[in-house]
């Protein structure tokens, strides 16, 4: 093991992460380290509750918040945007106060994290940044086994990866039998996988409201997004969906009298959607969706697929109105992507790794901004959610590469760029004290290497 880095570190996690989280931690800095869990009270070394519910019962709280940041912070959370207006305000100064009280009591040089995914570490990271407080936020990456390195999905070189690593990931990206799942366990939908979503969506609620009774916790604050997210977990109509998808969609492909354009659907709420796209409007996912296929449908027969570990989450409605778009076709969730793209060449995603698949594969790709894996050239960029309404003519006047090796090897590089070796991901399947060396080991190289520079040896952030 290298030299650890010196200093204080506060470590922002989960439950589900939080012994990742601590052993990498423990194994990168030799100085004290702080744990926030904002599920969990027992890893806390500040009371956060108390401290929250202090400041949002003023009769006037207000954390110095600019206008545009606060509606950022409200609109970008999966939470926050859905209640009222007022309380969220509300919750986002008193969070933001709190936040700084915690910062002051513990001054640390570095946070370590998983990158923005709640308004919690949304305000965290900036108020890190007002201090100049390094940041080292991870997300596990499309590539297996490691781990990229970003705040708000924005691109950090982080290594130069090198052949063997580059020759491994293109081989697993262009295989056509492989699929994306971010070392989570792919699992079918079925009608006993939606009662089961069911059942323990209403055993959580039941539970989380009675915990906020026993805690005095009324706004239920840690858990509230358990009760009021994936709203198809709610209602037991949902599974109805699947009469929806067209099990013929091939046929429909090859035989549409428009040009094809594939939409992957992104997986939300996710920061990927949530955090890392420019437009707002982009946050209000399915609105935008069915904006888009109703003034796409007069140029292209469009062709969605639900993202595998989605469905089930969205209500049946929702598809309901995208079978009314004329020419649309839905997808069956199961199908892979990459076998979508061998009969389509027009792709629209979001930030999501599907566009990457389709650009190793020649296809014309459009992004909802810059992706983190962006190469000049290769994608169609929208620089705001107006340019749906001028895509035909800009997707058709695209013209990516030939999908040769050497613009192949050049993507992957690219992608693999800002992302190093060890992986932190939900289960248990990775808390091994190898791979706690390993993800400790690329933190160590990249926080000792040139591509790191702390904030505190720069100007204004």
């Amino acid at each position: 093991m290298s030299d650890r880095i010196p200093g204080r570190v506060l470590v922002c996690t989960r439950r589900l992460l939080d012994r990742a989280f601590r052993e990498v931690a423990s194994r990168v800095f030799s100085g004290e380290i702080y744990c926030f869990d904002d599920l969990s009270l027992s890893l806390e070394s500040h009371d956060v509750r108390k401290s929250f519910y202090h400041h949002y019962r003023k009769k006037h709280v207000a954390a110095g918040i600019s206008a545009d940041d606060l509606n950022q912070v409200v609109q970008r959370d999966r939470v926050l945007r859905i209640l009222p207006r007022d309380q969220a305000e509300r919750m986002a100064h008193a969070m933001k106060l709190t936040l700084e009280e915690m910062l002051d009591r513990v001054q640390p040089n570095y946070l370590f994290s998983q990158s923005v995914d709640c308004y919690i570490l949304d305000l965290l990271f900036r108020t890190c940044r007002e201090r100049k407080i390094a940041i080292v936020g991870i997300v596990s990456a499309g590539v297996n086994g490691r781990c990229q390195v970003t705040s708000y999905g924005e691109f950090n070189k982080v290594c130069d990866p090198n052949d063997a690593e580059i020759d491994l990931s293109l081989t697993s990206l262009v295989n056509d039998e492989q699929r994306i799942i971010y070392s989570a366990a792919y699992t079918n939908y079925s009608a006993a996988r939606h009662f089961s979503h069911l059942a323990t969506h209403w055993g959580k609620a039941i539970f989380f409201k009675l915990k906020s009774v026993v805690e005095n916790d009324p706004l239920n604050w840690r858990y509230i997004d358990r009760c009021k997210l994936w709203p198809g977990h709610r209602d037991v109509f949902t599974y109805r969906c699947v009469r929806l998808f067209d099990g013929d969609w091939e046929a429909k492909a090859q035989s549409s009298a428009l040009p094809n354009l594939f939409i992957p659907l992104s997986h939300t709420p996710e920061c990927s959607t949530d955090y890392w796209l420019n437009d707002l409007r982009y946050v209000d996912y399915e609105r935008f969706v069915l904006d888009s296929c109703r003034k796409l449908s007069p140029y292209y027969s469009i062709f969605i697929k639900e993202h595998w570990s989605v469905i089930g989450n969205r209500r049946a409605e929702f598809y309901e109105k995208l079978k009314e778009v004329p020419g649309l076709v839905l997808v069956p969730a199961g199908v892979n992507s990459r076998l979508v793209m061998q009969k389509i060449d027009r792709i629209l995603v979001g930030a999501g790794t599907a566009g990457v698949e389709g650009a190793l594969r020649g296809k014309r790709v459009t992004t909802l901004g810059k992706a983190y894996y962006d190469v000049e050239g290769y994608f169609l960029r929208l620089r705001s959610a107006d340019e749906i309404n001028d895509l035909p003519r800009l997707i058709e006047a695209h013209r990516p590469p030939e999908a040769t090796e050497h613009g192949q090897r050049t993507l992957v590089r690219r992608l693999l760029e800002t992302t190093f070796p060890g992986d932190i991901v939900l289960g248990p399947q990775l808390n091994t004290r190898d791979n706690w060396e390993t993800l400790a080991q690329s933190v160590i190289k990249y926080l000792s290497s040139s591509y790191f520079s702390h904030p505190q040896t720069q100007g204004n952030v």
